[in-house]
């Protein structure tokens, strides 16, 4: 499968996202927790999303940088202009889920003696584009990149997103919203779609039109590349299909691999145990 076609806020969410024009920030508290409760009473099924229309650059700001802005609830939030879209987190199932990812990863990294200092996961971190800026659920950043005084140096490697039962297509916009944005430095981007009885991680990439398979690990030009699927793993109550996934050392570290250091696999077994919070 391949993605085509540009970033663009809401697509994926119009049909769904409740929509507010702003008038201060008590105002999204209570449309995010009305949007976080119809969410637990349905098991963490439905819209997680609000548009919201005529934002200031202060409440950008806010809701780029104050995780309490929204009275505990806990969000991710995207903008373009002044147009914002936040995304209720439904509760610590998801947040776990990408917790336990990143642990994943992390401990085949300590595995191959990479110090911690040499392997940072920063979070929500917000990266910004030409008049607009994103938040992750996760991100990976190699030693070349990391936040130095408060700032980021190049895009993350690796991005995880995590998203709802009709959050399919706006996972597909986020992908090509790093890949755009970052102008090739994100080498891949985790789709994952949780539902009650399925849970989808895809693993998407640049390659150039007519490349061979697998894309280049290194970093290359977003422009005129093509984002594609390069892996699905589904996993059910009753099986994996997919596995294993494998995490290519060169594109996580933009560097060749060193002694004892190798690919990252993700085993069915793996895939079992970052679902078990889901069912």
């Amino acid at each position: 499968m391949v993605l085509t076609g540009n970033y663009h806020l809401s697509d994926g969410v119009t049909a769904t996202a409740i929509t507010r024009t702003y008038t201060n920030m008590k105002q999204l508290a209570q449309a995010a927790h009305s949007v976080l409760q119809t969410l637990q009473e349905n098991d963490c099924d439905g819209n997680q999303w609000i548009l919201v229309l005529e934002l200031t650059n202060e409440a950008i700001e806010r809701l780029n940088n104050d995780k309490e802005c929204l009275g505990g609830v806990v969000f991710r939030f995207e903008w373009e202009g002044a147009t914002g879209l936040i995304k209720i987190i439904p509760g610590a199932a998801h947040e776990s889920l990408l917790n336990d990812f990143s642990s994943k990863v992390g401990s085949d990294l300590q595995s191959m003696d990479i110090n911690w200092s040499d392997r940072r996961w920063i979070g929500a971190a917000t990266y910004k584009g030409a008049n607009k800026g994103k938040q992750g659920d996760q991100a990976f950043t190699p030693p070349s990149r990391l936040v130095t005084q408060g700032q980021t140096r190049g895009w993350p490697t690796l991005v995880v997103e995590v998203g709802g039962s009709e959050s399919k297509t706006k996972l597909h916009s986020d992908a090509k919203f790093w890949f755009n944005n970052s102008n090739g430095q994100t080498r891949f981007v985790i789709l994952i779609s949780v539902k009650r009885a399925r849970v989808t991680f895809e693993k998407w990439m640049l390659m150039p039109p007519n490349a061979p398979n697998p894309a280049p690990l290194q970093n290359q030009p977003a422009a005129n590349q093509q984002l594609y699927s390069a892996q699905e793993v589904v996993v059910t109550p009753t099986g994996v299909t997919g596995a294993p996934m494998i995490l290519p050392f060169r594109a996580l570290y933009d560097r060749a691999p060193g002694p004892n250091e190798s690919d990252i696999t993700i085993t069915a077994q793996d895939f079992r145990d970052l679902v078990r919070t889901i069912f």
